[in-house]
């Protein structure tokens, strides 16, 4: 995503569109295969009830295989087509309110285990315990509408069953007592008429099944259609690399290393991301030099840090930020994060070279920085553990600091070094 999709996308929908949303668009995609076989079904039926008073000598007149053998075939689909109309809107809002509660529950949920040492602090436990009784109400009150809206559904089918079954021993019993139609071919039309209605009930619900995944589908559809980046970064590497190239070839002819001379350029930058930023005049970074930003508080350092890590690629208005295409950048974020598993699995997170993230190395930078002993055995340690509770702040702060080091990029962006 770009910036401003990424920054307008709830983490828990994602979730939920990952695992659940995901998995209903399987289910919908297996029921549309099984439709396939329940029209086989139905089909054989229609062919069998049409051809069998021929095949036993006892065809009707034109009417009456019209009717006889149409009607079923003609008020099943037509009356559940028209309550299944009539009932879509209301069950896909009954299902999304169900999905909003869900995602609002989860939302609670994962701000009450993130806030948790905030709501320890100042005793709140309670307070956040109570307030989950909200989401919960609503979500079982979403739940329980829809679930009585698909029960509704799904027996309607055996309601229009039973009504033409009661109106084919109306209409045709009579007709096998006056002796004109056989009790052979009634009972038979009977059993067609069930196992048709089982048929088509079954279709009906497959087709709720599909319907059901039209929110999920919908969902899915609006992550997977928002804005990227990845045309405007083409173009913008595209651009860099020419630049570079004609840099490097003007700097060639005032002596050797010229690539390591091509210096990291911003000038006049101005973009907007939420809020415009205005970088005014024209700074040259050289390679192999320390840089330190100093100004106000919001007055753009961190912004101008992340532009230059590529941790955001802000669509720029005017002016330039050049970084040279061989000079492989990372950004350092303010706050460390760390995910289970080993310690060297998280210290060579970002290694590219293989010879990067040697246990030698990885032991000498940590040794450096006195926090090897940080962790129980070290780099030989293959216990996986959750660092991000387990670590105290300093550690973690100084532990994100030499995974920087070790991924040994040419360009550091670092976030308050002296903290």
């Amino acid at each position: 995503y770009d910036e401003p999709a990424r920054r307008s996308v709830n983490p828990n929908s994602l979730v939920m569109a990952i695992s659940k949303d995901a998995m209903g668009l399987c289910s919908g995609y297996s029921a549309a295969m099984k439709v396939v076989q329940a029209l086989g079904g139905l089909i054989a039926i229609f062919v069998f009830k049409i051809s069998s008073p021929f095949v036993f000598g006892k065809a009707h007149s034109l009417l009456e295989i019209r009717w006889i053998g149409f009607s079923p075939f003609i008020v099943f689909p037509v009356f559940l087509a028209f309550f299944l109309r009539q009932r879509s809107d209301y069950t896909n809002d009954c299902l999304e309110q169900k999905e909003a509660a869900s995602i609002d529950m989860l939302q609670y949920c994962n701000r009450a285990v993130r806030c948790f040492p905030l709501v320890s602090d100042y005793k709140r436990r309670q307070r956040f315990v109570d307030g989950l009784d909200e989401p919960i109400g609503a979500w079982n009150g979403a739940n329980k509408s829809y679930n009585m809206a698909n029960l509704h559904n799904k027996y309607f089918p055996n309601w229009l069953v039973l009504v033409f079954m009661c109106f084919w021993y109306w209409m045709y019993g009579r007709q096998v007592i006056w002796g004109t139609l056989t009790l052979g071919f009634f009972l038979a039309d009977i059993k067609i008429i069930e196992k048709f209605g089982k048929e088509f009930g079954e279709l009906y619900e497959l087709c709720m099944q599909i319907e059901c995944t039209f929110p999920e589908l919908c969902r899915i559809t609006v992550l997977l259609n928002k804005p990227t980046e990845l045309e405007d970064k083409l173009i913008c590497e595209k651009d860099v690399l020419q630049r570079t190239r004609s840099l490097r070839q003007q700097l060639a002819s005032s002596g050797k290393d010229a690539m390591d001379r091509v210096p990291i350029i911003v000038h006049n930058l101005q973009f907007r991301m939420g809020i415009p930023f205005n970088f005014r005049g024209k700074m040259e970074i050289a390679q192999g030099s320390i840089v330190c930003f100093v100004g106000a508080h919001g007055e753009g350092k961190t912004t101008l840090l992340k532009v230059l890590g590529n941790a955001i690629f802000p669509h720029i208005v005017a002016g330039e930020c050049f970084v040279p295409a061989h000079v492989r950048s990372l950004h350092v974020s303010l706050e460390p994060f760390f995910f289970e598993g080993t310690l060297m699995e998280n210290m060579c997170f970002g290694v590219d070279v293989p010879s990067d993230g040697t246990k030698d190395r990885v032991r000498a930078i940590l040794t450096s920085l006195q926090c090897e002993d940080a962790v129980d055995g070290g780099v030989e340690s293959t216990e996986k553990k959750l660092w991000q509770s387990k670590l105290t702040v300093k550690e973690r702060h100084i532990l994100n600091f030499c995974r920087a080091l070790i991924a040994n990029p040419y360009l550091l962006c670092i976030h308050k070094p002296d903290h």
